[in-house]
């Protein structure tokens, strides 16, 4: 028998049986009339039927993985991330005005302690959203998709692409195929845990 936290995180628990746990919290009340009735024609525990639902669940959820990441970045069902959306461009908009108001033009050594700290509290908010040129030149943040998701998603796609004007989404795939396995293997984990929250 494999120990608890080994079967805690693993790959199929996260990616089947927690998302399966939280759908079922909120399924099961109002299922369970239904299967009471089915498990007393078939004379089946109400565990099974627990036991059941949270695969069935899980199951269901790991297998749109990419559907859920298409909504939760904002490519489908827009109607459900506009507002957020709206909110997301106007925090922006706010944190780089509170950025340029703190700074006032000063590099950030010759801020006082307080003013770095206050600075470095904005830049780790802004930092989630991706950077582009403006028309004046200068380097601004943005909210290029609707969600906070969608743009810390953004930020790692469009990176190469800003500073490098290199495809980093293409050439993504062909950097992780030459990388060693113990990277490979370290990105795979990091990969699945993201992965998993998300489908939480």
């Amino acid at each position: 028998m494999k120990p608890v936290e080994e079967t805690f995180s693993s790959a199929a628990f996260r990616r089947v049986i927690l998302p399966g746990i939280i759908l079922t919290m909120g399924f099961h009340p109002v299922l369970s009339t239904w299967l009471v009735r089915v498990g007393s024609v078939y004379d089946i525990s109400s565990t099974v039927f627990l036991v059941a639902e949270v695969i069935f669940f899980g199951l269901i959820v790991s297998s749109s993985i990419q559907w859920i990441y298409y909504v939760y970045e904002g490519f489908r069902l827009p109607q459900l991330t506009a507002l957020v959306g709206c909110i997301n461009r106007r925090r922006v908009a706010g944190l780089q005005e509170q950025l340029r108001s703190s700074q006032q033009g000063r590099n950030f050594d010759d801020l006082s302690e307080d003013e770095k700290d206050r600075v470095t509290r904005i830049y780790e908010d802004i930092s989630d959203f991706p950077l582009r040129r403006a028309d004046t030149g200068a380097i601004e943040h943005y909210a290029e998709r609707p969600t906070r998701l969608g743009n810390i998603v953004a930020t790692y796609e469009l990176y190469a692409e800003t500073r490098y004007g290199v495809d980093g989404i293409y050439y993504w795939y062909h950097l992780l195929n030459l990388a060693p396995d113990s990277a490979r293997k370290h990105f795979e984990e990091q990969y699945a845990f993201a992965e998993s929250l998300v489908l939480t």
